[in-house]
């Protein structure tokens, strides 16, 4: 089965369900023009039921505190949907962790630059994540694992996304620290292209 996703496809990746309050996220149908000179950043943002709780408030809080013209939000469970600033307070966890399709969304929009924010095992296998990530080695993606405990999710796969792209892996165990990471990320992003084997450990 290919995981190749053309542009006129994305609107079958991007799920449709009702969250929380009878609210939606935001799903585009077109894309935004790229403003020249300009990095455009994609958050992907694990949503899934093991994000509840503290997690999901320091993500809340980090989302909003880095928030800014240029980024672009991603959330995966077992669906993905897009969000946009103003939806970010509709998100909440739910389902399974369906890394790959956030990750086809991203590469179907043309992305610049990737946070891949998880804090569990994908519902896909990590070897066919890491082939489809080897065809797309010019977007450089960095990585956060999240987690109070360790196994949680898997470091050493985390830091092959990285590593394969140029980006870099960090490892928050505290929730708060969140947004100073998420921060950091985006600035670098701005300055340079990311350079592969350095890490942030907080």
């Amino acid at each position: 089965m290919s995981y190749d996703l053309a542009e006129t496809d994305r609107s079958k990746l991007v799920g449709k369900q009702t969250l929380k309050g009878a609210k939606k996220l935001t799903l585009k149908q077109t894309l935004m023009p790229k403003r020249s000179g300009s990095t455009q950043s994609y958050i992907l943002a694990d949503i899934s039921g093991s994000m509840h709780g503290e997690k999901m408030d320091a993500l809340k809080v980090a989302l909003k505190k880095v928030w800014r013209v240029g980024i672009h939000g991603i959330a995966f469970s077992n669906q993905i949907y897009d969000f946009d600033e103003k939806d970010i307070d509709s998100l909440h966890s739910e389902s399974t962790t369906n890394m790959l399709d956030a990750l086809l969304a991203a590469w179907s929009d043309k992305a610049d630059h990737m946070i891949l924010l998880t804090d569990g095992q994908p519902d896909q296998a990590e070897d066919h994540i890491l082939q489809q990530v080897r065809l797309h080695t010019d977007i450089p993606i960095d990585t956060i694992g999240i987690s109070r405990h360790d196994g949680a999710y898997n470091e050493r796969f985390l830091r092959q996304i990285s590593e394969i792209t140029g980006g870099r892996f960090n490892s928050v165990n505290e929730p708060l620290l969140l947004s100073e990471v998420m921060s950091e990320l985006l600035q670098i992003s701005e300055v340079a292209q990311s350079t592969s084997g350095q890490t942030i450990q907080l």
